[in-house]
C-alpha cells in the first residue's frame, strides 16, 4: 500500500481492525449466526428492515425463533437489540 498509494503499513492484521471497529447488520442469515463467534456476538445486530420489502415482517417473530434456536439466551438479547442499545448509548 505505501509503495502505491503512499499509505503505512498497518500495525495489526486487518481482521483485528475489523473485529474492534465494526458491526455487523443482519435480517435472516442463519449462518452468520453459525459464525457469531468467529464474528463477535458482541458485534452483531438483528434488523427486520422494516418497511422496506427485504424485511421479513410481518413475520419478525417467526424469523427470530428461527435464526435464534438454540442461542443462549444472554447472546440471543445481545444480538435482538442489546448491541444496538449500547452502541447508539440507549442504556
Amino acid at each position: 500500500m505505501e509503495r502505491y498509494f503512499g499509505l503505512k503499513s498497518l500495525k495489526e492484521e486487518p481482521s483485528r481492525y475489523f473485529r474492534r471497529h465494526f458491526y455487523w447488520g443482519f435480517i435472516y442469515d442463519r449462518i452468520g449466526m453459525r459464525l457469531r463467534y468467529e464474528i463477535g456476538v458482541d458485534k452483531i445486530m438483528w434488523g427486520n428492515d422494516f418497511p422496506h420489502s427485504a424485511g421479513d415482517w410481518p413475520n419478525s417473530r417467526r424469523v427470530i425463533d428461527d435464526i435464534c434456536a438454540g442461542l443462549p439466551e444472554d447472546e440471543k438479547k445481545r444480538i435482538l437489540g442489546g448491541n444496538a442499545a449500547e452502541f447508539f448509548r440507549l442504556t
